[in-house]
């Protein structure tokens, strides 16, 4: 086993700048019904010389994973695999692996692996990729939203533990991070009791937040310009040049369900979310400093800190 790691740990150092995994940088934001901030997100428009413009609404559906224990919940860790509107008619899925925020400047860590259709696994004795059976398993999420019927989960979990038990000691990203942070409780040993315990659905308002640019000159004595590679550019900047991007920002309206027993049968968050684009660490705080402000004092927006994994997590556990 230890010279199994080993050889897990090299290729995660040889293969870590090929690995789609980095730093965010955001913050979270709670806030009352009935303000008319959900409204303002929606419709969008200009606050004190931020401009904001609605850009997409797309839907997301997550798994999380935790030990029986829940020890990621624990130690400040979240493990999803996600299924996501990719904004051009089809879907994305990603198995990722985040930390929760520390402070409200919300540096988080994540890594992730994308090639979900590469990996397969058995259902009902048929092998099918990874991403498709994670259609089947959302699919029935969906039926129990709309018809309130329950869904026999079981069968989907069990075949979840037995791929991850398979594949614990395999070189996919989430797992190796995850021994490399707490190898005391993540060998292959510890990987291999990961089991499915949250199942939820949100949709996420999308919306870039920008700076005309003479409300740039006048709020930091000069023109700003988001330099980004054209692939990343969004089309929005493209055909405006002269917008500054600052921050992306989603607003997100989320169920989940438990898989394991509790007393509550779902719960509903909302969330706001806003995370910096702007290259410059030091101007793009001071700029979300001062979007922070007008927002609290328009819309009594508060800081928030807990994911919406932990959130659930302490509601169903409660």
């Amino acid at each position: 086993m230890g010279i199994r790691f080993l050889l897990i740990t090299l290729l995660f150092w040889q293969g870590i700048h090929s690995f789609s995994q980095g730093i965010e940088t955001q913050r979270k934001y709670g806030f009352e019904q009935g303000t008319g901030f959900t409204a303002f997100i929606e419709k969008g428009g200009e606050m004190n010389g931020f401009s904001l413009i609605h850009h997409s609404d797309l839907t997301y559906f997550d798994l999380y994973f935790d030990t029986p224990n829940f020890d990621l919940a624990e130690k400040g860790y979240s493990l999803r695999m996600r299924k996501k509107e990719d904004g051009e008619g089809g879907f994305a899925y990603v198995f990722q692996l985040k930390s929760e925020m520390e402070t409200t400047n919300g540096v988080r860590m994540e890594v992730e692996e994308t090639e979900l259709d590469f990996y397969y696994l058995f259902h009902k004795d048929l092998k099918i990729d990874l991403a498709r059976f994670l259609d089947l398993l959302f699919a029935e999420m969906q039926a129990l939203k709309v018809t309130g019927t329950a869904v026999n989960y079981q069968p989907y979990l069990d075949e979840l533990a037995q791929w991850i038990e398979f594949k614990a000691g395999a070189p996919l990203v989430p797992f190796q991070k995850l021994h490399f942070l707490l190898p005391d409780l993540f060998s292959i040993e510890g990987i291999q009791k990961l089991r499915p315990v949250l199942i939820g659905q949100s949709v996420r308002s999308r919306s870039h937040i920008y700076l005309k640019a003479e409300n740039s000159l006048e709020k930091t004595g000069e023109i700003l310009i988001n330099k980004t590679i054209e692939s990343e550019t969004p089309e929005f900047f493209k055909t405006n040049p002269k917008a500054c991007w600052l921050f992306e920002s989603s607003l997100d309206e989320s169920v989940f369900y438990p898989l394991f027993p509790s007393s509550l049968k779902s719960v509903q968050l909302w969330e706001y979310e806003v995370e910096n684009k702007f290259p410059s660490s030091e101007k793009s705080v001071a700029l979300m400093n001062e979007f922070e402000a007008h927002l609290k004092a328009k819309y009594g927006i508060f800081n928030t800190l807990n994911s919406k994994y932990l959130q659930s997590i302490l509601a169903f556990r409660e």
